[in-house]
């Protein structure tokens, strides 16, 4: 039986189609983020807040370099789309495994998928706690400031309808 050699790197279980584009892409992207810092931590006094500032040249810099590297780290990890297309995604099959024993990843998964879902349902139960402070800081009518100009019960009304339609 032959073994078929691979041209592709792996480590640690990850299949990468070109290792040095993306290990350089890692390096360009982690260069980027280290030169926007000097800019950010400079910002102390104005609370880190950057809003109205002029952007230096090691800022332009790194976004060049987090861009470059997002690409290049891109097209060192995914294949080509020839090799997708040649016959393997057609070769799949999928069948329910319905004597398939529950695991600790299938339980894990249904933790992880129960807590997005309550995440979710319970967003537009923390406007309860933020729509009084949104009123007073945007001068919106409530209860608490009735002299404000739009009512802030349409924050909810929005919040739930997003939720149905979503």
């Amino acid at each position: 039986m032959a073994v078929e050699t691979n041209r592709r790197a792996s480590l640690g279980g990850i299949t990468f189609n070109n290792p040095v584009a993306f290990w350089l892409g890692m390096v360009a992207v982690t260069v980027g983020v280290i030169l926007h810092l000097p800019m950010y931590l400079g910002a102390q006094d104005m609370g880190y807040r950057l809003a109205g500032t002029d952007a230096g040249a090691e800022m332009f810099l790194g976004m060049a370099l987090i861009l470059l590297g997002f690409a290049s780290t891109a097209y060192g990890l995914f294949p080509r789309l020839s090799e997708v297309s040649r016959g393997y995604v057609s070769r799949i099959r999928v069948r329910a495994l319905d004597d398939a024993p529950i695991k600790p990843a299938h339980i894990g998964l249904l933790l992880v998928l129960a807590a997005a879902v309550t995440i979710d349902v319970m967003k537009p139960t923390t406007l309860a706690f933020v729509v009084p402070g949104m009123a007073a800081e945007y001068g919106l009518k409530s209860p608490l400031n009735p002299a404000g100009s739009i009512p802030v019960a349409l924050l909810p009304l929005a919040g739930i309808t997003g939720t149905v339609i979503g």
